[in-house]
């Protein structure tokens, strides 16, 4: 490749790259409304070939600090960390500010885009937890934050 070909794919390359940023936001506000969840299964007699299916509700108060990036486009998201056990999937319908979505462990999903209008996004998440029966071996916690993207 010549020089002008080199020259040609860094700068394609450059304005093809967004810089990106993302930072952890502070979400210590956020509450669990219900004290435990209760995992019950999903039926008594799967179809043969069918997963045997565990599954639990909760709702969750979420509120999540965004004063730095008060008026500021933001991209934020809800993240599960990887676990130990078999994955989970979670759903969640959000009564407020937030985008109800799903997704399983180790997944993050997009849940607000915008310029926040205050220093905390406040929501009720009713979280439904559902896992594999078969492989579930005791009791475990989930991992979940949210973290804030910002273009550059």
């Amino acid at each position: 490749m010549n020089k002008w070909g080199v020259f040609w794919l860094c700068l394609t390359y450059a304005l093809s790259a967004q810089a990106t940023r993302v930072w952890p936001l502070d979400d210590q506000g956020t509450r669990v409304l219900d004290t435990t969840l209760q995992m019950e299964w999903d039926s008594w007699a799967p179809p043969i070939g069918q997963p045997d299916t565990l599954s639990g509700r909760t709702t969750i108060f979420i509120q999540i600090n965004v004063s730095a990036w008060q008026g500021q486009p933001v991209r934020i998201f809800h993240r599960c960390a990887a676990r130990q056990q078999r994955p989970l999937r979670i759903e969640w319908q959000s009564h407020g500010v937030l985008h109800s979505g799903s997704m399983q462990d180790r997944e993050r999903r997009l849940v607000y885009q915008g310029r926040p209008t205050s220093e905390y996004l406040n929501d009720i998440f009713e979280l439904r937890v559902q896992a594999d029966g078969s492989r579930w071996v005791r009791p475990d916690q989930l991992d979940c934050s949210f973290e804030l993207e910002m273009d550059l």
